[in-house]
Protein backbone atom coordinates (compact mmCIF):
# COMPACT_ATOMS: atom_id res chain seq x y z
CA UNK A 1 0.00 0.00 0.00
CA UNK A 2 1.64 3.24 -1.16
CA UNK A 3 1.11 6.45 1.23
CA UNK A 4 -0.55 9.50 0.57
CA UNK A 5 0.54 12.08 -1.36
CA UNK A 6 2.89 13.64 0.57
CA UNK A 7 4.35 17.47 0.38
CA UNK A 8 7.57 17.37 -1.66
CA UNK A 9 10.29 16.55 1.15
CA UNK A 10 13.78 16.61 1.08
CA UNK A 11 16.04 13.31 1.25
CA UNK A 12 16.72 14.20 4.50
CA UNK A 13 13.22 14.65 5.27
CA UNK A 14 12.75 11.55 3.81
CA UNK A 15 15.13 9.71 5.56
CA UNK A 16 13.72 11.06 8.95
CA UNK A 17 9.97 10.46 8.33
CA UNK A 18 11.11 6.78 7.52
CA UNK A 19 13.11 6.61 10.72
CA UNK A 20 9.67 7.46 12.63
CA UNK A 21 7.48 5.25 10.98
CA UNK A 22 9.59 2.85 11.83
CA UNK A 23 10.14 3.65 15.28
CA UNK A 24 6.25 3.45 15.20
CA UNK A 25 5.85 0.22 13.77
CA UNK A 26 8.03 -1.31 16.43
CA UNK A 27 6.47 -0.86 19.21
CA UNK A 28 8.94 0.64 21.67
CA UNK A 29 9.51 3.81 23.27
CA UNK A 30 11.06 6.68 21.71
CA UNK A 31 13.80 6.07 23.63
CA UNK A 32 14.15 2.25 23.18
CA UNK A 33 14.53 2.81 19.54
CA UNK A 34 16.95 5.33 19.48
CA UNK A 35 18.84 3.49 21.82
CA UNK A 36 18.50 0.08 19.84
CA UNK A 37 19.54 1.81 16.32
CA UNK A 38 22.45 4.32 17.69
CA UNK A 39 20.21 7.48 17.27
CA UNK A 40 20.30 10.72 19.31
CA UNK A 41 16.81 10.78 21.13
CA UNK A 42 17.02 14.76 20.22
CA UNK A 43 17.43 14.13 16.64
CA UNK A 44 14.29 12.27 16.56
CA UNK A 45 12.35 14.48 18.52
CA UNK A 46 13.39 17.65 16.74
CA UNK A 47 12.51 16.12 12.93
CA UNK A 48 9.46 14.89 14.27
CA UNK A 49 8.10 18.30 15.60
CA UNK A 50 9.19 19.45 12.26
CA UNK A 51 7.60 17.12 10.32
CA UNK A 52 4.25 17.46 11.90
CA UNK A 53 4.24 21.28 11.38
CA UNK A 54 5.15 20.47 7.66
CA UNK A 55 2.10 18.36 8.29
CA UNK A 56 3.24 14.77 7.06
CA UNK A 57 2.78 13.21 10.09
CA UNK A 58 -0.06 13.83 12.63
CA UNK A 59 -0.23 15.46 15.78
CA UNK A 60 0.05 13.62 19.00
CA UNK A 61 -1.29 16.12 20.81
CA UNK A 62 -4.57 17.86 21.21
CA UNK A 63 -4.64 21.76 20.05
CA UNK A 64 -4.41 23.73 22.64
CA UNK A 65 -7.17 25.97 21.55
CA UNK A 66 -10.79 24.79 20.51
CA UNK A 67 -12.81 26.18 17.72
CA UNK A 68 -15.79 27.83 19.50
CA UNK A 69 -19.43 29.06 17.79
CA UNK A 70 -21.09 32.18 18.19
CA UNK A 71 -24.15 32.22 19.09
CA UNK A 72 -26.84 35.04 18.46
CA UNK A 73 -26.50 37.47 21.22
CA UNK A 74 -30.12 38.62 20.97
CA UNK A 75 -31.25 35.17 22.78
CA UNK A 76 -28.31 35.33 25.58
CA UNK A 77 -29.81 37.32 28.57
CA UNK A 78 -27.24 40.71 29.37
CA UNK A 79 -26.05 41.45 32.77
CA UNK A 80 -24.88 44.09 34.31
CA UNK A 81 -23.59 44.78 37.65
CA UNK A 82 -24.48 48.14 39.25
CA UNK A 83 -22.50 49.22 42.56
CA UNK A 84 -24.70 51.57 44.83
CA UNK A 85 -24.54 52.99 48.67
CA UNK A 86 -27.69 53.63 50.00
CA UNK A 87 -27.42 56.78 51.63
CA UNK A 88 -29.23 55.48 54.91
CA UNK A 89 -26.24 53.20 55.49
CA UNK A 90 -22.65 54.58 56.90
CA UNK A 91 -20.73 51.88 55.44
CA UNK A 92 -17.74 53.17 53.42
CA UNK A 93 -17.85 49.93 51.29
CA UNK A 94 -20.42 50.56 48.28
CA UNK A 95 -22.75 47.76 47.34
CA UNK A 96 -23.05 45.49 44.89
CA UNK A 97 -26.50 44.40 42.98
CA UNK A 98 -26.49 42.86 39.69
CA UNK A 99 -29.20 43.74 36.50
CA UNK A 100 -30.06 40.95 34.09
CA UNK A 101 -32.25 41.34 31.25
CA UNK A 102 -33.71 39.10 28.89
CA UNK A 103 -34.41 39.97 25.81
Amino acid sequence: MSDPIKPNLTEQQSHWLTILKNCKASGQTMKAFVTSEGLDLQDLYTWKKMLVKKGVLPRTQKPRFQQVKIIDSVSVPECRINCFKPSYTKSPEPYHAAECDYH
